[in-house]
């Protein structure tokens, strides 16, 4: 609820002969909605039960390709493509001016909202509309002209009917002795290597610089890929998890052709509330639910799924959803063998096919 005080009168007298005074004031009730990860109806911050059975599984929702925890914005002519069809899309915040944006002729899928849908003109929503807040009202979906979009469902409920719980624990997760592990710095014309296991406090290569990726568990603090670096995965959709905590600056060039492939292996977990800024290339599964996501600024093509406290895409953007399903590394063979069974003999032919 929020108390707007206005100005404050003099009266006349009241019946004992003391001046009086007005307040003029409104009352504006505000919808906010809060997580509720034990289901009974306490909001975490007043549940004292409310954090002992949470496990974050730090990816999306299966269905969805980008989630929010306060609102997306999806700018003006961005397509976003779930291989034949359109993402769907989900923010769980109770925002009434707009939980989701769809700019001008941009095209999704379902959206999925506990808050206002904003659909600017001729923007297109392939699929449905679902409002899970109460009171539900006619400006909780507002549509400019030529949107289009099936049918604003009626209200499903509130947050505790809300199809997608445990996306997020509300709680800092830091990165045990990030700050005083040793700097990693790419000079231009170097080309060095991440790997499983490394903890650096900051990665930075620098425009000319090549940095290599392996497969594995990688932390680094601060990111900073700047302008005309390039990184290179050695072993593209092989399971590749950089964990990070700090300023984020990612401008680089991804050198693999398949960025499909790259972004089923990838994933990129922003720990601290660092906006997120991808201005380079990009393959993979963000997951940022502490800080901001702004993406296709400069390069406008990406690969992946994408979670965080407020995603931003910027016009012209289109975006495919490729799932964090690594391969595994022994399926990843050139070839495939085929057997050929000869009982009456004494041996077995192999051929490479």
């Amino acid at each position: 609820m929020e108390l707007h005080v206005g100005e404050v009168k003099s009266g006349g007298g009241s019946p004992d002969g003391n001046p009086y005074h007005l307040v003029f004031f409104n009352v504006f009730f505000r919808l906010e909605q809060y997580a509720d990860e034990d289901g009974d109806g306490k909001r975490n911050e007043l549940d004292n039960n409310s954090d002992g059975e949470l496990t974050i599984t730090w990816d999306l929702p299966n269905d969805i390709t980008i989630y929010s925890l306060e609102a997306i914005r999806v700018n003006d002519r961005t397509i976003c493509r779930d291989g034949e069809g359109y993402c769907k899309i989900a923010s769980e915040s109770g925002r009434i001016d707009f939980a989701v944006n769809v700019g001008v002729e941009s095209i999704v899928g379902d959206v999925y909202s506990c808050g206002g849908v904003w659909l600017r003109s001729r923007s297109q929503v392939h699929g449905d509309i679902y409002i899970y807040s109460k009171p539900f009202n006619e400006s909780s979906v507002y549509a400019q002209e030529g949107a289009v979009y099936n049918s604003s469902m009626p209200p499903v409920g509130n947050f505790n009917e809300w199809p997608y719980k445990n996306v997020w624990d509300n709680k800092p997760h830091p990165i045990d002795g990030i700050e005083s592990a040793p700097p990693l710095i790419v000079a231009a014309g170097q080309e060095k290597t991440l790997g499983n296991g490394d903890m650096y406090s900051k990665v930075k290569v620098e425009s000319g610089a090549t940095l290599k990726i392996m497969p594995g568990e990688i932390k680094v603090g601060d990111i900073q890929f700047e302008s005309g670096s390039t990184i290179t995965f050695t072993n593209p959709g092989q399971r590749t998890v950089i964990q990070a905590e700090g300023n984020f600056i990612w401008r680089t060039t991804i050198s693999n052709e398949d960025k499909e492939l790259v972004a089923r292996g990838f994933k990129l977990i922003q720990n601290s509330d660092k906006e997120v800024n991808i201005e380079g290339d990009w393959a993979g599964t963000i997951h940022a639910a502490r800080s901001s996501l702004v993406m296709g600024q400069t390069k406008k093509i990406m690969y992946g799924r994408f979670l965080a406290k407020l995603v931003t895409m910027h016009q012209e953007s289109r975006i495919y959803r490729v799932d964090f399903a690594p391969i595994n590394p022994s399926a990843n063979l050139a070839g495939v063998y085929q057997v050929d069974f000869d009982l009456n003999a004494q041996s077995t032919n192999f051929a490479l096919r």
